[in-house]
């Protein structure tokens, strides 16, 4: 595939996304930006190895590109979410499943192209005891990383309006209290403003949180990082716009310990 043919591709997915995924993530409050390397943000993704044997098993699952996986989807994606009557024939699992494989290769779609020449990215779905995909980087040194991922949501207003961000964090502390090697990523569907520095990572034993969506009025974003980081005050924020992306480092005042 040639690049041309891979941006009208990207094209037409953030369209579709926009009209499909309404309104999230559409206002934050940055910080001070920091000046980063692609390198560095490539290195901050794939930051820590899983252990040894779960390393083994996951080599032995097939992995897809991402926007492979998107372009099979998104045709019963936009069916589920749009025109509800056309899928009459899906149970509610086999919805959820297809809802979770976009927001998988969505995850992975933003993570490849936040690493670009530096890893190789590429997505499994699958549903196990802690994790609902994982993520394949191909590092250019040739080191293989896995990232298992989970994946939640903060449903929008109409179906939780009760729900909010905090309490959705907080709940992972307590699901996944020795996760250590775990990335988790929270599709915010939903208008929100959210500030970091009011945000409570204390006790969040994951290595990474990701909060990721897309906006009606047009920037796809990804922001979060390593738990240690947000915890001190550091967090890294993806945006793309038109296919291309910006990767930036954020400084924020967190809670107090």
């Amino acid at each position: 595939m040639n690049w041309f043919s891979l941006v009208l591709i990207v094209a037409a997915y953030c369209q579709a996304g926009r009209r499909v995924l309404r309104g999230t993530f559409c206002r934050f409050f940055d910080g001070q930006p920091d000046e980063i390397s692609r390198y560095t943000a490539a290195t901050a993704l794939f930051l820590a190895p899983v252990d040894p044997i779960l390393h083994r098993q996951l080599a032995s699952l097939t992995y897809v590109e991402p926007e492979s996986l998107l372009r099979d989807i998104m045709p019963l994606v936009v069916a589920i979410l749009q025109k509800p009557e056309t899928v009459t024939h899906l149970t509610p699992r086999q919805k959820k499943a297809y809802l979770e494989q976009h927001q998988a290769a969505f995850l992975t779609y933003v993570w490849k192209r936040i690493a670009g020449p530096l890893a190789e990215v590429t997505v499994c779905v699958m549903e196990a005891l802690d994790f609902d995909c994982v993520m394949k980087g191909v590092m250019a040194s040739g080191e293989t990383v896995y990232k298992p991922v989970q994946l939640k949501q903060l449903p929008s207003y109409e179906v939780n309006p009760k729900a909010d961000l905090q309490t959705t964090i907080d709940r992972l502390k307590k699901q996944y209290a020795t996760s250590a090697d775990l990335v988790v990523g929270i599709w915010i569907n939903r208008d929100v403003k959210v500030d970091f520095a009011r945000l409570d990572f204390s006790g969040l034993r994951i290595e990474q949180l990701w909060l990721f969506g897309d906006s009606v009025s047009g920037p796809i974003t990804l922001d979060g990082g390593v738990v240690a980081d947000l915890i001190s005050g550091v967090r890294w924020s993806g945006v793309m716009v038109g296919g291309v992306p910006t990767v930036r480092q954020f400084r924020f005042k967190p809670i107090p310990a």
